[in-house]
Parts: C-alpha cells; structure tokens; sequence
C-alpha cells in the first residue's frame, strides 16, 4: 500500500523542473505470511526493507539503481531507474508520517504554485548538491517545509495556517477540528483532518488569490526571504506556528545543537534540519545567496541549476557578507514585502526555427577547472563576469577593512 508523499500532477510550463522524485511510504505492520518465516512473526522494518532491495536487485539489475540507507533514522530504499530518469524512496510507514503526508496534501489542494514552486526548488537543491541528508545538508521536507513557512508570511500570503485555532476566510470562520489522533503523545490537530482522507480543505481552496505572482516570481522571493531575511542564528522555521519564530536551540530533543532550526509540524522537539553541520549550513546559505543572485540577475533558470563539480558539495568557509552584498544589491525594485526585481528573459526563439538556438560548448579542462575553483569560492557562476563581479566585492571589502585600520592606528 504505497502512498506518494505530494501528488503528482503537472501542467504546462512546469517541465523546466522535471522533478523525476517522489517519496513513496509502505503501509505493513511487520508481520508476514510466507512459506520461509513462521506465520504471524514480525520481521523489522529494516530487514523487510534490506530483502526488498536485494529482491529489486535481483529481478530488475539492468533497468534500476537500488540501494537501502537501512542505518539512518528513518530507513529507505532508494530507486533510480536508469531509463526513465525516476527517482523514489520507500520507507515502512508510521502513523506520524501518513498525517505529515496528509498536511502537505492539505496545503497542494489551497494552490497549485506550491507544488510546482516545490519542484523547482528540488530541481535546483539536487543540482547543487545540497539536498540529501546523508551527506548533512537538508532533506526535502526541510525544503518543503521553508517553501511552507514562506508562502504563509509573504505579502499578501498563499497560505493559511492549517494549524492555528480560527481562518477567517471569504467572510466565514472556520474553528481547527478536535484532534483526530494522538501518536506518540502528539495530537494530530488541523484544518481538514477529520475527512475521510485527512485532507478535507475544499473550503480554503483559493486563499491566496490575492497574491498574483507567478511561480518564476514567487521563486525569486522565495530565495530572497531564505537568503536575506531568514537568520539561522536567531530564526526557528515554524509552520505550525504559521511564522518565524525566535530560536530556542534547547527545545530539540537530538544530542547535537542545530545549526539551522526547522521545527517539525507535529513534534515541536524535532529539528527537521538535524543532519546539518557547522560546515555544511554554510554550504547551504551560500548556495541560497548564489541562487538569488542569479535569478534576481538573469532570470535563467537553467543557469541557476548547473550542476555543482564533483568534489565541490561541502564548500570551505565563504565570505557570506560579499555575497550578502551582491544579493543585496541586485534587489532594485519589486512589490510586496519580499518582493524581487522582475525577472528579465532574452527573446523567444520562432516555433520554426529551433535550428537557430545556439549549440552547447563543451568547456575545456581549464575552463572546467575554473568552474570548480569558482564553486569552491562561494560564489558558482557560468559566466566570468559574474566571476569578476564577485572579485571586485572581495577588493572593495580589504579595501575598506584596511582604511578603517589606518583610521584606528592615527586615532592612538
């Protein structure tokens, strides 16, 4: 009984993202009924899930990639089907998951932007090389959950809060349902939880109609609020809250302190950004800044996904104020609270004359060994002016840092 994490529906337009993933979790209690097992036993969930894998090895080795993570907190089997370009991970379900799962369904059903704004931010997280735990930078429902927290404080907001105790909407107030389960101490609280399929929200359907931004434009402010406005030393990421809130470091339950805070919807003692270390949240934020630079610059979204070179993932330390700076920077106009400059695109190439569209270069080695170094530094562009650009802020920075020295040492 597998129940995939968000729908899957596309429409036109959305297929720059092509997100080709889907997180898929089985419903099994455990107990098995098969010739080689005692009937009625209970087999774990990492066993069922490591013959699983071995099994998919066994039957489909030409056509798909498969791997179990079975030693991680909540273990998977990851699939790749080599032909397709599909990505899936299975997990053995808990109640907790299915309610998670329902929410997301709940807030896909208010506005279709959301899922497609979710893919994009996939597409571009997995082409950076910052969107696996396993290698301590965020998962997709960390992304799924900061995409969340800013469709609900933008201006004027897409979202609701499924979870506050009134949404006045169109002149009617709706009042949150009793809980409709408790799982592991935790009661299973919000709009639409007491349907049928956990995800009755027809009545909130259209809440942000107001905000008229397109998915290009609600990316663009998306990165701006993770990338300027959010601080991950003062910041706690709380949809079920419905806003930032400040940062109590203590209040997670894990051994380690976070490093960035992203609150669970049910289970406020767990950080959904628990796998992030010291050095891997700098990775993330400077992708953020690099990622909002370009698409505030260029508006090419294509640009913004190239890929990270291999051996770059974990970036060493960066000056984060340049970056700060130029993100900054290339904010010169826009409406609403986090609004970006509008987004600038070269023009279209005729229907009949796709013949015209310029080939691809393959770069040199030199040229890709540029790339890389450039990566490295924090500030990953295709174009050399943008490398320069970046330059230019370091120079401008040591040589302001040095006049203030020469300032400070008159002054004794």
């Amino acid at each position: 009984n597998g129940t995939p994490a968000m729908e899957n529906n596309r429409s036109d337009g959305e297929q720059e993202a092509d997100d080709n993933d889907d997180d898929v979790i089985v419903d099994h209690d455990g107990h098995v009924d098969d010739d080689d097992e005692e009937p009625g036993q209970v087999i774990d969930k990492k066993t069922i899930l490591l013959e699983f894998s071995k099994k998919l090895r066994r039957e489909n080795s030409k056509n798909l990639s498969v791997w179990a993570v079975i030693h991680s907190r909540v273990p998977i089997v990851k699939i790749s089907d080599q032909t397709s370009g599909v990505h899936c991970d299975i997990s053995m379900q808990n109640d907790l998951s299915l309610y998670k799962d329902a929410l997301l369904r709940s807030y896909v059903k208010i506005d279709s932007r959301f899922q497609k704004l979710v893919a994009l931010v996939k597409t571009w997280a997995k082409a950076r090389a910052i969107n696996d735990a396993a290698a301590h930078t965020l998962n997709s429902f960390g992304y799924t959950l900061l995409i969340i927290q800013f469709l609900q404080v933008c201006s004027p907001p897409v979202f609701p809060n499924l979870q506050s105790a009134v949404i006045e909407f169109k002149g009617n107030r709706y009042e949150i349902p009793e809980p409709v389960a408790v799982v592991d101490n935790l009661e299973i609280r919000y709009h639409g939880c007491n349907g049928p399929d956990h995800d009755d929200i027809a009545h909130l359907v259209g809440y942000g109609e107001a905000n008229t931004s397109s998915v290009e434009q609600l990316l663009v402010q998306f990165l701006h609020f993770i990338a300027v406005k959010l601080d991950l030393d003062k910041h706690c990421v709380c949809v079920r809250e419905g806003n930032l809130k400040d940062a109590d470091k203590s209040q997670f339950k894990h051994k380690h302190p976070p490093h960035m805070c992203i609150e669970d919807p049910f289970d406020p003692k767990d950080n959904v950004a628990r796998s992030l270390t010291d050095r891997s949240v700098k990775t993330v934020k400077v992708e953020f800044l690099r990622a909002h630079e370009v698409m505030s610059r260029t508006g090419d979204f294509r640009k913004l996904c190239h890929k990270t070179p291999k051996g770059a993932e974990l970036l060493p330390d960066h000056d984060t104020d340049a970056l700060a700076a130029a993100a900054a920077a290339a904010v010169t106009r826009g409406r609403g609270k986090f609004a970006s400059p509008q987004v600038r695109r070269g023009p279209p190439v005729p229907e009949g004359n796709r013949s015209a569209r310029p080939q691809p270069r393959h770069p040199s080695q030199g040229e890709q060994r540029g790339q890389a170094e450039t990566a490295r530094s924090g500030f990953a562009a295709s174009s050399r002016q943008h490398q320069q650009q970046y330059m230019s802020f370091q120079q401008q920075q040591r040589a302001q840092q040095q006049q203030q020295q020469q300032q400070q040492q008159q002054q004794q």
